[in-house]
């Protein structure tokens, strides 16, 4: 997880490059995920529905992600496979992995794809 934003398109892995222009993020740069959750709910989209003063409400998860809510807001929250590193050590098994499954950010491209044309 990053420490705080990065702006930098330079300081951006490659691979995200694509998930960023996608989702109009490519100028902004990356966010840290709990300083983005913190201020998300003061948000002029969320903040006027009365339901945010509860705060997030978990609505699903699949093995791939969780799906929250905060207002009328959806939040799909996908835990990125850092592709600059190594997947696994020398025979270490998938299941011995710690964490929620890690999925490729090409694979998410494409989800966020298929929702921006659905509209």
């Amino acid at each position: 997880m990053l420490a705080g934003r990065v702006s930098l398109a330079d300081e951006v892995p490659d691979y995200l490059q694509p998930l960023l222009a996608e989702c109009g993020q490519h100028k902004s740069g990356l966010h840290e995920f709990s300083a983005f959750i913190k201020s998300f709910r003061f948000d002029p989209l969320v903040c006027a529905h009365e339901s945010t003063v509860q705060g997030f409400r978990k609505i699903g998860e699949a093995s791939y992600s969780e799906v929250y809510g905060i207002g009328d807001v959806v939040l799909k929250v996908i835990p990125l496979r850092d592709e600059t590193r190594r997947r696994l050590r020398p025979n270490q098994r998938a299941e011995e992995v710690e964490g929620p499954a890690e999925t490729d950010a090409k694979d998410v491209l494409k989800e966020v794809i298929v929702t921006h044309v659905m509209g």
